[in-house]
């Protein structure tokens, strides 16, 4: 499999609750979509008008998926990842 010298990053809609008759170790319950087969609205534009997104069938084919991460929001600290096997 060919390394790409780039990184996409994507967007995408996460909702973290507080699951109060969960384990402090299951405390927190993540619900949300890495991609979806069909399109829906990514986002609204500056005039509310949804943009929306599809994923091909063949879209991840040739990525590098050795080492994926999940972060909320593309953002902070690192939440979860599949080289440690915590996604």
């Amino acid at each position: 499999m060919p390394m790409l010298d780039t990184r996409e990053y994507r967007d995408c809609t996460i909702t973290i609750q507080n699951d109060e008759k969960a384990s402090d170790q299951d405390a927190f319950l993540v619900r949300g979509y890495a991609f979806k087969w069909e399109p829906y609205a990514f986002y609204e534009d500056e005039n509310g008008r949804p943009v929306y997104e599809e994923f091909k069938r063949d879209a991840f084919e040739e990525c590098d998926m050795r080492d994926v991460i999940f972060q909320v929001n593309h953002e902070g600290v690192v939440m979860a990842r599949t080289r440690n096997n915590t996604l």
